[in-house]
């Protein structure tokens, strides 16, 4: 590490002066249009909420569950610095609030709807902390093995990919949701 001292303090400038903070809010909202402009459903859902670096979509009121909370496709830039690999990656998921009381029998029956490329929390043993909030996922590296570099048009595909995904799953969250709220 000590040949690379140049770089390693030029990386720790760039996070420490809120550079990457800048990056990532000018990377997020140009995803957030990108989202709403290439997943035409969007376009009759909710306006999306921006909160913690993070964007959600919700179709109407018939995804809250709580009187403050709701189940939304959520969109996570993660965090890039991270020392827990399950973070650092960018993903794409769907936040069912973690105080929901018939949030375990949804997550169930979920997972038999998962879209291909995506993890179901009873999969992994270490999900990571966020997993508690988002039973399905699916992760968007920042950097392709391959390439070993930052590719933003196929990053930002991915996005694309697998909220388009998510959003096609809508009939039967909207399924499972009635039934949830039936019992």
């Amino acid at each position: 590490m000590l040949d690379n001292l140049t770089t390693v303090r030029a990386i720790y400038d760039v996070c420490e002066n809120g550079d990457l903070d800048k990056a990532l809010n000018l990377l997020r909202d140009h995803i957030r249009k990108t989202v709403l402009r290439e997943v035409r459903p969007l376009a009759t859902w909710a306006e999306p909420e921006l909160q913690d670096g993070s964007i959600y979509f919700k179709p109407d009121a018939r995804w809250d569950v709580r009187k403050d909370d709701c189940i939304a496709v959520w969109i996570s830039l993660g965090e890039p610095t991270s020392l827990h690999p399950l973070e650092h990656d960018a993903w794409v998921g769907l936040y069912v609030p973690e105080n929901w009381r018939k949030r375990e029998p949804f997550i169930q029956a979920l997972q038999k709807h998962k879209p291909k490329g995506f993890i179901h929390l009873h999969e992994v043993e270490d999900p990571g902390s966020y997993a508690q909030y988002r039973p399905l996922w699916a992760t968007v590296p920042y950097v392709r093995a391959r390439k070993k570099t930052f590719d933003v048009v196929a990053f930002i595909a991915d996005i694309v990919r697998h909220t388009k995904a998510l959003v096609a799953l809508r009939p039967k969250i909207d399924k499972l949701l009635q039934s949830a709220k039936s019992t």
